[in-house]
């Protein structure tokens, strides 16, 4: 009965908090979305360019959402997709169907992200013996949460980091209680997509693994880590390369972006 009723909790907030940022925010409109954008347009509109560092993944994710969204998009034409986003005479009175549509693109992609990192957390505390109904009311409280709200609400990559950082200590846990090879292919898919996703969340995440790790670091296996190192890099690497084919930069490289968008004053 409390787990039943702690899950209907989580349901009620979970969807009402999704229904509440659909109806009172304008995800084409939050921080930095004239700057992302670019992305989207890039995989919807062949001959946009990318001038970001950021890692693909994420945007073409999104990309996918937008693009079913704008179901008519044959007549849709790219003027219409570049205006969208300009705050210069806003009023959201005028907003047209198209900004609509690529709005809720844009949270449904994250919502569906959100959920996969939901559900990360669940097998992860669940692995660390936390009761079923106090995870649920934690997430229920975790789902009006401002932070995460302005992630889901925003077109930014650190909603990817949020969804797959629980899946690469789960994967990490699990491999260290039972010893099953598997999970070391598990651990480099994941972590993979984390560090390509943006430069300083690479660099944070792995810095924090090394220190919460590096006790059982010393007792593995030295090749069972070069294993796994080898294995990241077949998965860091072609990403990488595709990333830059993509923005004709690597996540490793830093644009003046107030340059870029003639925001010197930008903070």
């Amino acid at each position: 009965m409390k787990i039943k009723l702690s899950f209907i909790l989580f349901i009620s907030s979970l969807l009402s908090s999704f229904a509440l940022g659909n109806i009172y925010y304008l995800s084409t409109h939050s921080p930095d979305f004239v700057r992302y954008k670019t992305y989207i347009d890039f995989f919807i509109i062949d001959n946009s360019s990318v001038a970001q560092e950021q890692g693909f993944i994420y945007f073409l994710f999104v990309s996918f959402f937008v693009y079913m969204r704008l179901n008519n998009f044959s007549s849709v034409n790219e003027d219409a997709l570049s205006n969208i986003g300009i705050k210069s005479n806003f009023s959201y009175f005028d907003l047209t169907s198209i900004e609509i549509n690529y709005n809720l693109g844009i949270q449904e992609a994250n919502f569906v992200i959100y959920l996969l990192g939901l559900i990360g957390f669940y097998k992860l505390l669940k692995l660390y013996k936390f009761s079923i109904s106090h995870i649920f009311i934690t997430f229920s409280v975790l789902n009006f949460f401002p932070i995460l709200i302005e992630l889901r609400m925003s077109l930014k990559p650190e909603i990817l980091a949020f969804a797959i950082l629980p899946w690469v200590l789960f994967t990490i846990e699990t491999y260290l209680k039972t010893n099953m090879k598997v999970y070391i292919v598990f651990i480099s898919i994941f972590f993979s997509l984390i560090f390509t996703t943006k430069a300083s969340i690479g660099l944070m995440v792995s810095i924090f693994l090394i220190l919460v790790y590096y006790q059982h670091l010393k007792k593995i296996d030295f090749k069972v880590v070069l294993t796994t190192l080898i294995f990241c890099l077949s998965l860091i690497i072609p990403q990488m390369l595709e990333n830059y084919e993509i923005t004709g930069s690597s996540i490793l490289q830093r644009t003046d972006e107030n340059l870029v968008y003639s925001q010197q004053q930008y903070d």
